[in-house]
């Protein structure tokens, strides 16, 4: 019991010990008069693309070219490219309800209209700037004699489209659509055959392309002409992945004659060729987007005051940066194992399969990022000087299985997807003398890895 009651005793002290000790402490802060300040500023999001259209065959840019974004059907911004095709999207003070798909719709004079997805997704953070980079080809609408449009389907129509055979030599193309083609219904469908470069490119004698895209026949069509003798041809579909896939039952047989005409029957509408290649070669997509860690982190310097109460976005230019997508192995070691033919041949489909689904990337001609340039903005506060911007680099790998000539090839292929700004180094102002107003002030960009 005696211990108990100097325990007792021993703690009384102690407590008033520590209540004059935590009141000391009270009276000191309230001598410093220590404030909280909360910032009542909302935060805001910033998504910016810079990119570029270019010929997909020459691949010289291509100027007046109208990028459109959309959602949902609604244009939410248009540009015009120029400077070799040259365009940039800036949507600023974005929040939660501007997330999601959008649609980028790109046509130009004597091209063919490209659409592609985009997806914007961010954190709402203040003042948070994310940066990405499209390149994207146009095909040429080049085609060879008057596309043919029928109203099909009540009696049999032939139908010549004018153009040249594979040797250069002219050639006339005879397209028949039967009567009853669609069971009983009347249609109105159109056919073109393409230009000579789209048929070089894709490796074919002819390419055809039927609208509307997906249309059936119950009675098939019949194209006939005339080329090269002794070339064993072969229908080939183009999907919606942009893989051609060699025709199956009765489209896969083409008739040929020792004076060299070709004669097939098509059951449906996509792109068609008519190639001497036997590869059915297919793709399978592993990892779509795998993103990595920050591997690049870039920083320049900028003198930029903003002497106005409220914040506005300061536009700069980030200069040889990465950007694209590039091979963690070339493709010709991947397909070492190949001749020079069906190496050639292999790669070719590749890049087919490439530029038809990733419509926004160029293709990754080596195992190098093309190095360039990017316009972004970052958001400035009101009267605050920004004299440094941080950029963190995004990339993802994508790994896929090629299967060739019955055998299965991995190509990995990593994209630069966006950049993340951040202003760095940002203080009180002081006025426009001390710091400038310069948009384009500022050094070179450092990278630390």
């Amino acid at each position: 019991m005696k211990m108990k009651r100097k325990f007792f005793g021993f703690s009384a002290k102690l407590a008033l010990f520590l209540a004059a000790a935590c009141g000391t402490l009270a009276s000191c802060y309230e001598k410093e008069e220590i404030t909280t300040t909360i910032d009542p500023t909302p935060k805001t999001v910033t998504y910016t693309i810079s990119g570029s259209v270019y010929n997909y065959t020459s691949l010289a840019g291509i100027n007046d070219a109208s990028i459109v974004l959309s959602k949902d059907g609604t244009a939410i911004k248009t540009v015009t490219s120029s400077n070799g095709g040259q365009f940039y999207i800036a949507l600023t003070d974005l929040k939660e309800a501007n997330r999601g798909n959008y649609t980028l719709s790109i046509t130009a004079d004597g091209y063919k209209a490209r659409n592609t997805n985009v997806t914007i997704w961010f954190e709402e953070v203040a003042n948070q700037t994310i940066a990405v980079h499209m390149d994207i080809a146009l095909k040429s609408a080049e085609i060879q004699g008057a596309p043919v449009e029928v109203v099909a389907g009540k009696e049999t129509q032939v139908e010549t489209i004018q153009g040249v055979d594979s040797q250069g030599n002219p050639a006339n193309d005879v397209i028949t659509f039967p009567a009853n083609i669609f069971g009983g219904d009347v249609k109105t469908i159109t056919f073109a055959r393409e230009g000579a470069s789209e048929e070089a490119s894709n490796n074919a004698v002819r390419v055809y392309e039927g609208k509307p895209d997906g249309t059936t026949f119950t009675n098939p069509i019949e194209i006939k002409f005339t080329d090269k003798a002794g070339q064993s041809l072969k229908v080939f579909y183009e999907g919606t992945d942009g893989v051609w896939v060699i025709a199956t039952g009765a489209d896969a047989n083409v008739v040929e004659s020792p004076s060299g005409t070709y004669t097939a029957k098509i059951h449906h509408f996509s792109r068609i060729k008519f190639s001497a290649s036997e590869n059915n070669t297919s793709y399978i997509l592993k990892n779509d987007s795998v993103p990595s860690t920050v591997v690049k982190r870039y920083q320049w310097d900028v003198a930029y005051y903003n002497n106005k109460a409220t914040a506005d976005n300061y536009e700069t230019t980030m200069k040889k940066v990465e950007m694209g997508a590039k091979f963690v192995t070339p493709l010709t070691t991947v397909f070492a194992g190949l001749n020079a033919g069906s190496q050639a041949l292999a790669i070719a489909d590749f890049k087919s399969f490439w530029d038809a689904k990733y419509t926004t990337i160029a293709f990754p001609e080596t195992n190098s990022f093309k190095v360039g340039e990017m316009k972004s903005q970052v958001r400035v506060q009101g009267y605050m000087n920004l004299v440094k911007i941080f950029a963190n680099q995004n990339l993802a790998t994508l790994t896929f299985t090629m299967n060739f000539a019955g055998k299965d090839y991995t190509i990995k292929v990593v994209s630069v997807n966006s950049y993340e700004l951040e202003p760095g180094e940002v203080s009180n102002g002081h006025g426009t003398t001390a710091h400038g107003t310069d948009l384009n002030a500022g050094g070179g960009i450092v990278v630390s890895e």
